[in-house]
């Protein structure tokens, strides 16, 4: 596993090492955010894993299941029972009636850590990548962590401009060439999600797959490493799936959103690794995760 370039210099708060709960100190404020997260789906109990699957994710990580590190290297020394300890201190993964349930209040707890990382790295002029596997869901709240990071100072990693869309269904376009990152990558073809000419698009300063008007949920791993090489790492990348743990390979710092299923990157953070998960679930509504959204400008 790489380690960190110094960028910016490493202010990085470790994440994930299962001693005390990282939640902790948000319990007493955090109750109408609770609910809200709850009622959003974005925590609490899970609308497609039960607690089966989500232990079935935790062996595959521990086998070194490619598909699984998501991009990653195999973790050396590594057993079911520290990644059942890993997801249980960040995602507050639990079993209830055979379903797997996660705490709202480590979702609070991991945005809030997020956006501390977005604004120290954009209040220092640093390059801020956004890129997502789960357009459909995620692409909205990108976006507005893209302009926040933009507003306060950040170099967005594609060099894009804003357009002033509702949080919604958005449409999508190519990013103009010569920006940060941009390496002329959104003419390069790859598979993806079953589809031979996959290719990299972004809106609103966000990286995602599509294949012409449709977009694509993946893994994201080839795409992940074709974004990833063109150019200089950037100072941080907000991302998930196979984005984020490409990312944390080619050693950035990453704020990751992470299912259950996404699990070796909250390893990745628990090893020390510069990596904020936030422990959400990723394939709701774009609407829903408003919720996330507003606690970027508290």
């Amino acid at each position: 596993m790489t380690s960190r370039p110094a960028h910016l210099g490493d202010r990085h708060e470790q994440q994930g090492r299962p001693i005390t709960s990282h939640a902790e100190s948000e319990r007493s404020k955090s109750r109408s955010g609770d609910e809200e997260i709850l009622r959003a789906h974005l925590a609490g109990r899970h609308d497609l894993f039960g607690f089966a699957e989500t232990q079935s994710f935790m062996r595959r990580v521990v086998a070194g299941t490619p598909e699984a590190l998501l991009g990653m290297e195999r973790f050396s020394d590594l057993t079911d029972g520290v990644v059942e300890a890993t997801a249980r201190h960040i995602w507050g993964w639990r079993a209830r009636d055979a379903s797997a349930w996660t705490d709202p209040n480590c979702t609070i707890a991991g945005m809030r850590a997020g956006v501390v990382r977005i604004l120290d790295v954009a209040r220092r002029g640093g390059v801020i990548a956004f890129a997502t596997g789960r357009p459909a869901s995620l692409l909205p709240l990108y976006a507005d962590l893209a302009r926040l990071a933009a507003s306060e100072g950040a170099e967005i990693f594609g060099d894009l401009d804003f357009d002033a869309r509702e949080y919604g269904a958005p449409g999508y376009g190519s990013p103009e060439s010569g920006g940060p990152g941009s390496g002329g990558i959104e003419n390069t073809t790859f598979s993806a999600g079953g589809r031979p000419r996959a290719r990299l698009l972004w809106q609103n300063g966000v990286a995602m797959i599509a294949d012409g008007g449709d977009l694509i949920a993946d893994t994201a791993l080839r795409a992940a490493d074709l974004l990833f090489s063109v150019s200089e790492p950037p100072d941080l990348v907000v991302a998930d799936r196979g984005f984020a743990g490409t990312a944390i390979e080619y050693g950035c710092e990453v704020v990751a959103f992470a299912d259950l299923d996404a699990v070796a990157l909250g390893v990745a953070a628990a090893r020390g690794l510069p990596v904020t998960i936030v422990p959400v679930q990723e394939q709701q509504l774009p609407h829903n995760y408003r919720v996330l959204s507003a606690l970027g400008y508290e």
